[in-house]
């Protein structure tokens, strides 16, 4: 089966219904990794697992299967129907948020949890490639912008909905024999489950568009897109690696924040879901609006380098907010988290886009996969279980407020170097 192209320039009547379903995909797949994060206590409960198991499940689990086939997805990206891929890894995270509503021990959970990884992580180099191609270049950055939207409601809608699915799911499955002895936790993951079926099935609709902006080498090996691809390392180095640093300051302050007011301030998903989705919305679609409009003002005025300058000021703002964690109240955290959520999301837009504009199509899904692939394997893999080992360390015992300031407050510093040493680079691209 092969979705049948659009013409060369894509019709406007097409590309705004099309770029709305790829950020629902992303939207989708973003859910179903997070919808862990506001479980995880009940979930440790439930499994009966500590926090450095919590770290890996919420870590490693989702990292380490996109680092194995990030470069072979990239290429796929590259060369075949991105529309009938991002169906396929729709499917699979919906796959893993059905195992983990049954999973009854820790291997199983792991298993869960990398089919979830695959499907959220690895689908976004081909909905970039996808944009890209939808899209006119002098309006990129605010269709990126669009795309990370989808993220951001990902991220808020486990956190606004759980607290209604947890009280009322119960009583809404009543006497489901099927279903068995389903802890409410376990329901809500069913729930997302089969919202990703549907999301795949409206995926379906999509037509492959034409792609753009070629080089001389589209079509050749994998090798060739990887030799090619290391004549920009000057740049594209610092640029990933600071990418991956920001990301994994914001992976480690998500993944802790929930247990931090469920242990510190006394407070249950039905308490701080609202808010804390309130929170991520505004404050993700605050950042990632600002940073499409910025990508393009600042690739107008100062080119690539222009735009990576403004990650590595978003990065610097950041390293204030990393105090969130000891603040004495639940309204002061929720005011530096916002913070750090905005620049967080600043730095990533702004980031991606000049990977986007630096590099030409053909290595735009290999390189996008790449740089992903070290971005989660670097947040999701290290970020939570450094966090958690750093506090055994220090004998904290479950108290990890000091442990995640200075993970925060460290990579976010690294990032901005990272970037300052990649927009000095960009001069020569």
């Amino acid at each position: 089966m092969s979705a049948i192209p659009l013409p060369e320039v894509v019709p406007r009547a097409i590309a705004r219904r099309s770029i709305p379903l790829v950020a629902l995909a992303l939207l989708c797949g973003t859910a179903a990794r997070d919808v862990l994060s506001p479980l995880q206590e009940l979930m440790k409960t439930d499994l009966q697992i500590n926090d450095n198991q919590v770290a890996v499940l919420q870590g490693l689990a989702v990292a380490l299967p996109l680092a194995l086939v990030s470069i072979p997805l990239g290429r796929l990206v590259d060369r075949s129907t991105r529309t009938l891929i991002l169906v396929a890894l729709t499917l699979c995270s919906a796959a893993g948020c059905a195992l983990t509503a049954v999973a009854r021990d820790f291997p199983t959970m792991f298993l869960a949890r990398m089919l979830v990884g695959v499907g959220a992580a690895a689908g976004t180099p081909a909905a970039l490639s996808l944009a890209s191609d939808y899209s006119r270049i002098e309006i990129r950055g605010r269709i990126f912008s669009i795309l990370g939207m989808g993220q951001v409601l990902g991220s808020a809608l486990p956190f606004v909905t759980v607290g209604v699915l947890l009280s009322g799911l119960p009583s809404a499955f009543h006497g489901a024999i099927w279903l068995g002895d389903l802890a409410p936790w376990r329901l809500v993951q069913l729930v997302f489950a089969g919202g990703m079926v549907l999301t795949a099935l409206m995926l379906m609709s999509l037509r492959e568009p034409v792609r753009k902006e070629l080089g001389s080498e589209f079509g050749g090996s994998a090798m060739s897109a990887l030799r090619e691809l290391w004549t920009f390392r000057r740049v594209m180095l610092p640029l990933v690696l600071g990418i991956a640093l920001v990301q994994m300051a914001d992976t480690a302050a998500g993944i802790w924040v929930v247990p931090l007011l469920t242990r510190v301030f006394h407070q249950t998903p039905e308490q701080f879901g609202g808010w804390m989705g309130g929170l991520i919305f505004v404050c993700g679609c605050s950042g990632t609006l600002l940073g499409g409009i910025l990508a393009d003002l600042c690739r107008r005025r100062g080119g690539h380098g222009g735009i990576i300058y403004g990650a590595m000021v978003a990065a610097v703002v950041s390293i204030a907010s990393s105090c969130m964690p000891i603040m004495p109240t639940a309204q002061l955290l929720a005011c530096a988290l916002g913070v750090f959520i905005v620049c967080g999301i600043l730095a990533t837009v702004l980031g991606s886009t000049a990977v986007v504009l630096i590099l030409p199509n053909e290595l735009r899904g290999i390189s996008s996969s790449a740089i992903n692939a070290i971005s989660i394997l670097v947040s999701f893999g290290l970020a939570p279980s450094l966090v958690s080992l750093l506090d055994e360390g220090m004998g904290s015992q479950g108290d990890i407020r000091v442990a995640l300031v200075i993970v925060s407050m460290a990579t976010s510093v690294l990032g901005a170097l990272a970037f300052y040493w990649a927009a000095r680079a960009s001069r020569k691209c």
